[in-house]
């Protein structure tokens, strides 16, 4: 097992491109959720200062329910990567199942695996020809199958993304059942995105388009114009939304406008306002519509994220003097954690 993981790791240094932005690390554990969009290297800084300051486990406390159920994280670094390798505690007792991911220094993951009982039922890493491939234990056929597959292209953008039957719908594991294909302009300033779906019951296969997108970018006016058409079947009803985003001069979001037409003919609209700081940290998002909707950020003299007020709800986080994340709470879920240092 540890001879196929080195080999794919191996494989996946010399193919993985660096413009991953579909693979940015999901909001769990030791990745928080502030509220607001972050880059790979900004949602992976937090672990990598974990490292630098001498940190190696992390127990991931959350007090929010009666049993108060434990994650055990194992951080440190592989040669040119982090590999973080985690397990639960249930009520007291260590799950069987451990999750192994491994990312480069500016955060695109690169593998995960989870095992259980010495079988792996996801696994996800790049192939040698530098595609993002994600397969699955099938347990009433006891064998592995594709789930997703993400190709590139030299440049490292997304080109085509299949999915495969997740649902068990057509009991045919080696049909595509979902695609989405991405064109660029020759100096990519234009994008198109298709989505289909394939079609119960048709056979040869047959797929329909369910969503079009097409991103206009502007890197004068720091402006990206996008127009997503949804199909809704069987009517062939469409719902269009036209949105306008401006950006600032190191393209971070500044202002948005969106306007969405429904089948019926009705329109709304509304426009989201961001302000920053100087150094770019976000400090509230107005959007205006029927009613305002406000949500504000605080940081600390270190840049850290301390709050979240968004409605009814204040989300809080805590630092230790090291700038490491000790404690959570979000809308009522208290999380603590507590660092080893060597």
């Amino acid at each position: 097992m540890e001879v196929f993981i080195t080999l794919i790791l191996f494989l996946t240094r010399l193919a993985a491109p660096e413009r991953l932005e579909v693979l940015a690390p999901k909001p769990h554990g030791l990745f928080q959720d502030y509220g607001f969009e972050q880059s790979d290297s900004e949602k992976f800084a937090p672990i990598l200062n974990i490292v630098k300051t001498g940190g190696y486990k992390v127990e991931e406390v959350d007090s929010s329910n009666g049993r108060r159920d434990t994650s055990l994280f194992n951080i440190f670094q592989k040669e040119d990567s982090i590999v973080i390798e985690e397990q639960r505690i249930y009520g007291g007792k260590i799950s069987d199942s451990k999750l192994k991911k491994v990312y480069s220094k500016k955060g695109k993951m690169l593998y995960q695996a989870t095992t259980s009982k010495n079988v792996i039922p996801n696994l996800r890493y790049f192939t040698a020809e530098g595609s993002w491939v994600w397969y699955q234990h099938l347990r009433r056929l006891d064998s592995m199958f594709l789930k997703e597959k993400i190709i590139y292209d030299k440049s490292g953008r997304p080109i085509e993304k299949d999915n495969y039957d997740e649902y068990e719908q057509f009991h045919d594991y080696a049909t595509i059942a979902g695609k989405k294909i991405y064109k660029y302009s020759e100096k990519g300033e234009e994008i198109d995105i298709t989505n289909s779906q394939r079609i119960p019951g048709q056979r040869p296969v047959v797929y329909r388009v369910t969503q079009d997108e097409h991103r206009k970018i502007d890197s004068v006016k720091r402006s990206i114009k996008t127009e997503t058409t949804y199909y809704e079947y069987p009517d062939d009803a469409k719902n269009i939304v036209y949105r306008v985003s401006i950006y600032d001069q190191g393209w971070r979001i500044m202002n948005e406008h969106i306007r969405q037409t429904y089948p019926n003919g009705v329109v709304s609209s509304q426009e989201i306002i961001y302000e920053r700081k100087f150094d770019g940290h976000l400090v509230s998002m107005t959007t205006k519509s029927d009613e305002d909707y406000i949500e504000e950020w605080e940081y600390d003299k270190s840049g850290h994220c301390i709050s979240h007020n968004h409605g009814n709800n204040v989300d809080t986080w805590l630092y230790d003097s090291k700038g490491n994340l000790v404690e959570s709470n979000q809308s009522g879920y208290r999380t603590k954690f507590k660092i080893f240092y060597r």
